[in-house]
């Protein structure tokens, strides 16, 4: 489903833990509320992202295209 359960920062980045995560599409880029975000894939997080950007994200679905 795609929701976002943990978050935590690095440097410029927000990493986001999903409970699970299904890409659809390329999946370089998530869709969480109105905003447009990259994302980096985390090879040592399972379920997990990196987006270069800030706020609070748990709860929220994000959308992968």
């Amino acid at each position: 489903m795609n929701r976002i359960k943990d978050q935590f920062n690095i440097s410029d980045f927000t990493v986001l833990i999903f409970d699970e995560m299904y890409i659809a599409g390329k999946g370089k880029k998530v869709i969480i509320g109105d905003n447009t975000y990259k994302a980096e894939i985390i090879f040592d997080f399972p379920n997990s992202i990196a987006i270069k950007g800030t706020g609070n994200f748990v709860g929220k679905k994000a959308i992968f295209v």
